[in-house]
């Protein structure tokens, strides 16, 4: 069983996803036939976004659709044109320059300070920045809109993406309703700023983009998870199963890394009646989910966050006419308190 611990502990099917599968795919369809839109994806981190963001590239392939990829990072907010940058970086790739048209060219030697092989262009005049974004905005239309035949244009984690780069995707959706473009936004819907809730309200009002919103998986989905990934023909024992449903809640990320962890302690092994552990008192958490957990506490309020570390004295259940108790908090107070952390999954 060695064998398990010496490659990536990830399942190898796509599990309890079927629904939001087929709409995708659906979307896909309908983008490659001419009818463009802004798909979102929405969810807390591990549920299974970039999953399905990679069912997306393989269907995409597999149709004759160009892939074009970019991604934010948290330390990027302050960067403008972020994920953008990743964008040009993915098409200069696959596009010769000399297919570049003359805005579009010089939009990607500023953006990403490089010399390209094409005939000499004279520099575009400065404009004042408000009209200067404006016109960077309409050599990325020209760059992915025009003459392609079928486009899935990808940009992951927006929740940390740069204002800049939010407007230009907003501005994008507008542009793309008669083009074979799909647009996939993702984002984790437990961690909004302000921009963000501007930019979804922005396309709700403009009924621009669809949203899919992952859910945490079922029990069951968890079973045939750990059976997939351990290789089991039998059902997996309703008590081990449990044990890791209760410890990740059914979020796909902590099921695989828990499973990693656990067995990497010895925390779970293979004894003589098949897949085993300790008992679960004893079972330790991993540091990834551990550093998951600590990133959403630490978006609450100094008040909520001590009343979450008194509840924790009393393990995972706890009195709630208690807490009020050691508290003094009045009723409504505390369950202002207690709904925070509810919220922030």
């Amino acid at each position: 069983m060695s064998t398990l611990l010496d490659r990536p502990l990830l399942c190898p099917i796509l599990v309890g996803r079927e629904k939001y599968l087929d709409v995708l795919e659906q979307h896909l369809g309908e983008a490659r036939n001419g009818h463009g839109h802004t798909l979102l994806m929405a969810g807390e981190a591990g549920v299974g976004k970039s999953r399905l963001v990679t069912e997306a590239k393989v269907w995409g392939h597999q149709n004759g659709i160009e892939i074009l990829r970019g991604n934010c990072f948290e330390l990027d907010r302050m960067l403008p044109f972020g994920p953008i940058l990743d964008l040009l970086r993915g098409y200069t790739k696959v596009h010769s320059a000399e297919k570049l048209k003359s805005a579009a060219t010089e939009l990607v030697k500023r953006l990403l300070d490089v010399r390209l092989p094409t005939p000499e262009i004279h520099p575009m005049p400065s404009l004042d920045p408000s009209q200067e974004k404006q016109r960077y905005f309409q050599a990325l239309d020209e760059l992915f809109i025009e003459n392609t035949s079928g486009l899935l244009l990808i940009v992951e984690d927006i929740h940390w993406c740069d204002d800049t780069s939010l407007e230009f995707l907003l501005h994008f959706a507008r542009q793309i309703s008669t083009t074979p473009i799909l647009l996939l936004l993702t984002y984790r819907n437990d961690e909004l700023h302000a921009s963000l809730v501007h930019f979804l309200a922005v396309l709700d009002q403009a009924r621009l983009a669809s949203e899919l919103a992952l859910d945490r998986l079922s029990q069951a989905d968890v079973e045939t998870m750990i059976a997939a990934i351990f290789e089991q023909s039998q059902p997996i024992k309703k008590e081990f199963a449990g044990a890791i449903y209760s410890l990740t809640d059914g979020n796909p990320f902590f099921v695989e890394e828990t499973l990693k962890a656990l067995m990497a302690l010895g925390d779970i092994y293979y004894g003589m009646s098949g897949w085993t552990r300790k008992p679960l008192s004893e079972l330790n958490i991993p540091r990834s989910i551990q550093d998951n957990v600590q990133r959403r506490i630490e978006q609450l309020s100094e008040n909520t966050r001590q009343l979450l570390s008194l509840a924790a004295t009393a393990g995972r259940r706890f009195d709630v006419g208690l807490l009020q108790h050691l508290t003094q908090y009045p009723e409504t107070e505390l369950l202002t308190h207690l709904t925070q952390p509810m919220r922030r999954g």
